[in-house]
């Protein structure tokens, strides 16, 4: 009986998600401008990014059918997202997206990728490193930190590459890290075209290159105050971009 109940509550929750979720992309459809991209962002967002549709996994589980027709869909859009599923969940979200995309419509990925944390290099005379490291690993290892302290080893400033490295699969329930590499040939035999690697802040339009520019600098949620900082820093982060 309990498991009987269990698959009827997994059923009404599914119907009103979807129920919620259509009437979320009809009001975004209605309100779109003559000409206007559809633009979607799957997996939340740091911020409201106006002229998006923002969904997050309540609305839209990515690991799932997209509750989208065939080629609906100008420009997809994910940050920090796809490293949080498994390697073939991300193989049926990047298929389903190039389903849900018209001709010529994008799909951007921003997320940790293997050649860029392999030659990540911090330097403890840069400030911007040193902020780094307080505002991603401190607040994470300050017990540890108390004890490198008293054990004279200079904090954790001297071994942050250790601590990153732990803290990268550690504090933020990772399921697979991408190579760039893997994930550019992923697409290309998908069927994607023109898949390219690209820098943070970079893309074939500067409309849809709307990810943090300083990740772990700036910690706060409003896109406008993170711009005006006027420079990008991501030692984490590469851009794989494709076109159907």
């Amino acid at each position: 009986m309990k498991i009987i109940i269990g698959k009827i509550k997994r059923v009404i929750k599914k119907i009103f998600r979807n129920y919620f979720l259509r009437k979320e992309i009809n009001s975004y459809r209605e309100n779109l401008e003559p000409g206007e991209k559809f633009k979607v962002i799957f997996g939340g967002h740091w911020s409201n990014h106006q002229g998006w549709l923002i969904l997050t996994k309540d609305y839209q589980d990515i690991t799932k059918p997209l509750l989208f027709p065939n080629e609906s869909v100008d420009v997809i859009f994910t940050e920090h997202v796809l490293e949080h599923i498994s390697f073939i969940d991300c193989i049926s979200f990047m298929r389903e997206s190039k389903r849900i995309l018209k001709s010529g419509g994008v799909f951007r990925v921003v997320s940790p990728m293997l050649e860029k944390l392999l030659s990540i290099s911090l330097s403890l005379e840069d400030n911007k490193d040193m902020l780094y490291i307080q505002n991603q690993l401190l607040n994470f290892y300050q017990k540890e930190n108390e004890i490198l302290k008293k054990l004279n080893l200079n904090e954790l400033y001297k071994y942050w590459k250790t601590f990153f490295f732990n803290n990268l699969f550690k504090e933020y329930g990772h399921q697979f890290i991408w190579s760039a590499d893997l994930m550019v040939n992923v697409l290309r035999s998908l069927g994607y075209n023109d898949v390219q690697v690209c820098e943070v802040g970079d893309g074939s339009n500067k409309d849809y290159c709307i990810e943090r520019r300083c990740r772990g600098l700036y910690m706060g949620n409003n896109w406008k105050e993170d711009r005006s900082l006027g420079f990008v820093y991501d030692v984490e982060s590469m851009v794989v971009e494709a076109i159907k």
